[in-house]
């Protein structure tokens, strides 16, 4: 076998030199305004030794790759990638950039401390789902468990006073440093986190690169799109949304006593049930999309997240990665198909156009 070119610096593993096709004689046929001409024929060859480990991955940026800012990346962060292989559910870690202009403290102590408290409701959760399963049935282990469920309620009730304890105390420490308390209990918000939804392919996709007159396709297994999750914002509402308590010692107003309303009349209603429409009713539909929707989301939350390294195009374990998408095979790919019959396999066409 020929050796390889050497590797270019912006493109590894690349030659951008030879990637244009080699003109062939023209073809005899119409020519002039409204006629086709054959101007080249390029060989295409098949690679599949990234197998199904090749996806396609999109991002809501429109102006920038994703990148780490530069403000992150003189303090050495790098993005982070983690996956749940059971539900197929990706998630990066985007360092956040901290310039002055698009920086804000204040908020940032605020949505990192409910980011922190949504981590703990989920690492509490899966804790609960996983020592349900540990559980075996029985009449001595309901027993058991009913006992582990009081001990849990005692030493839930110890973390509750002793976390109120905690917060006491930093409390204390906010008042007499003379500032709040956002600096101590609430650590800024360093990342933006995005996950990512699996995109239902109609057909297959590939990637193309040409490279010595040749294209070398190699086929997409998975598509995802990735969103920011804004999660610590529901947590924020939620504590928002519960009643202010006073701190000890604190007298407040006594609530006025509620004047009893006056009780309403009791009167007859009759009701008559009708049966929906073929296919359910539209109530019955939403219904079932809401159990779906529940019933994704708990199967996503029982998934393990597994951690993985994150490689830009500028390392050479990329450059490496991207030399795999050319094919080592000789053999070249032949169309047996006729522009007519993929145009009729496109589904929603009507098959009478073409008769």
């Amino acid at each position: 076998m020929a050796s390889s070119p050497p590797i270019d610096d912006d493109f590894p593993m690349f030659d951008t030199a030879s990637s244009e096709p080699q003109p062939m004689p023209a073809a005899s046929g119409p020519s002039g305004e409204g006629g086709n001409r054959l101007l080249a024929t390029i060989p295409i060859h098949l690679a599949t030794s990234l197998g199904n480990n090749l996806h396609l991955h999109q991002f809501p940026l429109l102006t920038r790759p994703l990148a780490v800012p530069p403000s992150a990346r003189l303090s050495g962060k790098r993005i982070k990638v983690r996956v749940k292989p059971a539900v197929g559910v990706w998630e990066m870690h985007v360092p956040v950039d901290r310039r002055k202009e698009v920086w804000n403290p204040e908020r940032a102590g605020e949505h990192g401390g409910a980011r922190e408290e949504g981590d703990r409701e989920e690492r509490r959760v899966r804790d609960e789902e996983a020592d349900e399963v540990k559980v075996e049935p029985g009449t001595a282990t309901s027993k058991s468990k009913s006992k582990k469920k009081g001990k849990g309620k005692a030493s839930a009730r110890s973390d509750d006073e002793d976390s109120d304890e905690d917060m006491e105390d930093v409390k204390g420490k906010g008042k007499k440093n003379g500032g709040g308390t956002s600096g101590e209990k609430n650590p800024p918000l360093g990342e933006v986190r995005m996950r990512s939804d699996k995109v239902d392919k109609n057909g297959d996709y590939f990637v193309g690169v040409m490279r010595d007159g040749k294209l070398h396709l190699h086929r997409i297994s998975e598509i995802q799109q990735f969103r920011p999750t804004l999660t610590y914002l529901d947590v924020l509402a939620r504590q928002k949304s519960k009643p202010a308590t006073l701190d000890d010692g604190e007298e407040g107003d006594e609530p006025e006593p509620a004047i009893p309303a006056a009780a309403p009349k009791a009167r007859e209603v009759v009701v008559s049930a009708r049966g929906g429409e073929a296919g359910g009713s539209g109530m019955g539909q939403m219904t079932a999309l809401r159990r779906e929707m529940i019933a994704a989301a708990r199967k996503e939350q029982k998934g393990a997240w597994v951690d993985l390294e994150w490689f830009d195009e500028m390392d050479l374990s990329a450059g490496a990665s991207k030399a795999r998408l050319l094919s080592t095979s000789l053999e070249q790919l032949k169309c047996t198909s006729s522009f007519g019959d993929i145009l009729i396999g496109i589904e929603g066409l009507n098959d009478d156009v073409w008769e």
